[in-house]
């Protein structure tokens, strides 16, 4: 199904299966969908925080903690309730902006903030948004917040390897000059809080790479 390769993602998961199936297998299942509704390079990208992002870097300098491993140790039996709270105000910011966009008259949008699929890894989340953008997609969108994100900084480098449109939420051109500089005021940010950016700093020098 794959109609060529993917930039980063590779299909050799770590987490080889989900619910017992191999997990290309029901990725795959979810790719099919796509294909019924989505048209190739015929889409808009919507990308936004949901896991990581400013507001899950606030949350860990809130609890003077570090990751978030530290901060499930720390709250314990709480952490699930700070954690959903979290995701919540990540999925009602990404659909206030999904909404904005479909009422300024734009649609075949994709928001990735609601799926969810049990058993899925991040790894498989990313699979599947890579694959979406790679084939489906003619022009990403950034959220506020956008810099601060593992995913969204993952996907302006596949935007930008795909050489598709990257712009604001507002319709302005974010190019890759002014990504980078986004980027890495985020970063500087979080050297001061001592959290660990190591993913962030991957996903800005892969976005270097492809800006060269």
């Amino acid at each position: 199904m794959t109609k060529h390769p993917l930039y980063y993602s590779k299909e050799n998961f770590q987490v080889a299966t989900i619910c017992g199936r191999p997990a290309l297998e029901a990725i795959r299942e979810v790719i099919s969908a796509f294909e019924c509704i989505a048209p190739d390079d015929g889409c808009i990208y919507l990308s936004g925080e949901i896991t990581t992002g400013k507001r899950f870097y606030n949350l860990l300098r809130e609890y003077g903690v570090h990751s978030k491993e530290q901060l499930k140790e720390k709250l314990g039996s709480n952490f699930q309730q700070v954690w959903k709270k979290l995701m919540d105000e990540n999925l009602v910011e990404g659909h206030a902006f999904f909404q904005k966009m479909h009422e300024g008259g734009y649609r075949n949008l994709i928001n990735p903030g609601p799926f969810f699929a049990k058993g899925w890894e991040q790894e498989h989340y990313l699979y599947l948004w890579e694959w979406v953008i790679v084939h489906k997609c003619c022009e990403t969108r950034f959220n506020s917040g956008w810099n601060y994100s593992n995913g969204c900084t993952l996907e302006y480098a596949i935007s930008l390897r795909k050489s598709i449109p990257r712009r604001h939420k507002d319709n302005r051109i974010l190019d890759a000059a002014e990504a980078i500089g986004q980027i890495e005021a985020a970063l500087a940010d979080l050297s001061t809080a001592g959290v660990d950016a190591t993913t962030l700093r991957l996903n800005l020098q892969r976005i270097k790479d492809a800006a060269q």
